[in-house]
């Protein structure tokens, strides 16, 4: 350091007397605390900065790789749903329609289909910040929670949910919200914070039923952590209060709504029967027959096909490291804090399990809190196998330096997750339900109806509904079939025929099942998706 007058204070102290050097000293002392003051802000501010760092890293890939506009199936009813206020298929979704509908009113860029998009990317994000909080309250180092929380953001399902329009990433993130909670109640037990837990999990429900399975680990957790405040009378009745009145009330949108006629209302909400079939899974035949012993049994045959999940999600050589941590990370928090470690472990498995059993086509994302929990311990164990042995060495320059390599080496792991994931989740280009609607209905004559099913039904209700084409046009699909009493499609087509023009877009073993019964005409290859536009011309001479 040198001193204003230009020599060093190592010179200064050599020649000057003992009062000078202590002078020198000073001067030094002052010319370093700027330093000093801000490493401090740095270790006081470490949890917000940790977290703010996750989430810009999450967003700028999200950017990179979100789908840009309309999609098919689910997320096209969802981007749908959300516009008119209308009744999601089971369970439901009223949280994610409200919240969704708050997010692109007040957000206007862009398409309404790209806000719905953007507020799943969002949601993952900040998921995968609350991550990074958790970790670092449990002794984790802020770039090993970074690490941690990168890879859940990275994770190929996580990353293809925060991708499009999707309900479970912020089911996700109410239930990283939960964890937090449940820390701040186990720490202090005051009861506001197991109210506001009560409320949170009730009214969360409302993102996508999927969270009741971390349930019995939240609850778990809050009881054996502060049993007596627990079930003090009236902590425990207000919190059970709570949480049912933020069920109920946020679950009354159903039927409340469907009285009012929304453009799209599945299932029957007014009714009870119609409310249940909804709420509770109706569509793949009710939640509450998959608990049963027989389906608990095919469960557990099923459970090797967890590693092959984490394989795909996260590399093989990924889900070998993220294992180890795990499993060493949860033996830490074992000796630690035992009632942790057993909620998290429940809160890991139990939804997983709906994921084995529910015959539905992708289930990855009912398993991202499950993600969220795996990436937690993973950090603890990260610490407790790298960053702690270095920090034991005597040698401070050889220890900072090991550190640096460590860091170096940790950093690797979410970079390479993104890279081997990027292409499997990139749909930044991917447009094909907008040509879909822009090439099919120009080609529909006035008042007509297109008997169509789920995947491409829900990019033409989009069309129709929030972009405002094409107003005379019905649209018929299998989820409105019982409705109406029809069966089968064709039921639909005879009912419609002579009375309005007919169109299909086919599933691909339902065309030859209308040509039995109607003579059809190709109108158009799609060239998306599979699809083709067939015109109903007459019925079949016998």
């Amino acid at each position: 350091m040198v001193h204003p007058a230009g020599r060093s204070l190592e010179e200064l102290s050599e020649g000057e007397p003992r009062e000078s050097g202590l002078e020198n000293s000073r001067i030094a002392g002052l010319l370093m605390a700027p330093g000093r003051r801000v490493w401090t802000t740095l270790v006081e501010w470490r949890v917000a900065l940790t977290a703010l760092a996750v989430f810009a890293a999450s967003m700028l890939v999200y950017l990179r790789t979100v789908t840009p506009g309309l999609e098919f199936m689910d997320t096209g009813e969802f981007q749908t749903v959300t516009y008119v206020l209308g009744i999601a298929h089971p369970t439901g979704y009223p949280l994610y329609t409200i919240v969704g509908k708050l997010f692109g009113t007040l957000l206007p860029v862009y398409s309404w289909a790209f806000r719905m998009n953007l507020m799943s990317a969002l949601c993952a994000a900040i998921a995968a910040a609350m991550l990074a909080v958790l970790a670092i309250r449990y002794k984790v180092s802020p770039l090993v929670a970074f690490v941690a929380a990168l890879g859940f953001a990275f994770a190929l399902n996580t990353w293809k949910a925060a991708d499009k329009a999707d309900p479970y990433t912020l089911t996700v993130m109410i239930g990283a919200a939960l964890w937090l909670l449940e820390v701040k109640w186990g720490e202090t037990g005051e009861r506001c914070w197991l109210w506001a837990i009560a409320i949170v999990a009730g009214v969360g429900l409302g993102s996508a039923g999927v969270l009741a399975m971390e349930l019995p680990a939240i609850i778990t957790y809050a009881v054996i952590t502060q049993p007596r405040k627990f079930f003090a009378p009236s902590t425990m009745i207000v919190a059970g209060l709570l949480g049912i009145v933020g069920a109920v009330g946020i679950y009354s949108f159903l039927p409340i709504r469907a009285s009012m006629n929304p453009p799209l209302n599945y299932g029957d909400t007014i009714t009870w029967k119609g409310f249940q079939f909804v709420v509770l899974g109706g569509q793949v035949g009710g939640v509450i027959n998959y608990l049963t012993w027989p389906i608990l049994g095919v469960a557990i045959k099923r459970l090797p096909q967890v590693f092959a999940w984490y394989e795909e999600w996260l590399t093989p050589a990924g889900r070998a490291i993220g294992v180890l941590f795990a499993l060493v990370g949860l033996g830490t928090l074992v000796i630690r804090e035992w009632r942790l470690a057993l909620c998290i472990a429940l809160g890991f498995i139990v939804p997983i399990y709906p994921t084995l059993t529910i015959p539905i086509n992708d289930t990855s994302h009912y398993v991202l809190i499950s993600n969220w929990l795996l990436l937690f311990v993973a950090a603890v164990g990260a610490q407790v196998l790298i960053v702690y042995p270095i920090l034991k060495i005597d040698y401070g320059s050889f220890r900072q330096s090991l550190y640096l390599i460590a860091g170096a080496a940790l950093l690797c792991l979410p970079v390479q997750l993104a890279q081997v994931n990027w292409d499997a989740a990139d749909m930044h280009d991917h447009h094909d339900a907008e040509i879909a609607v822009q090439k099919t209905f120009p080609l529909l004559k006035p008042n007509a109806v297109v008997i169509s099913w789920w995947g491409p039904s829900t990019a033409f209700w989009y069309g129709k509904y929030v972009e405002g084409l094409r107003p005379d046009v019905e649209i018929i699909d299998d989820s409105q079939m019982s409705k109406h009493g029809w069966t089968v499609g064709s039921d639909a087509i005879a009912y419609y025929f002579g009375k309005r023009p007919v169109y299909t877009v086919p599933f691909w073993d339902e065309l030859e099942q209308y040509r039995k019964r109607f003579r059809v005409k190709l109108v158009a290859d799609l060239h998306v998706f599979g699809l083709s536009l067939y015109e109903i011309v007459g019925p079949v001479s016998h």
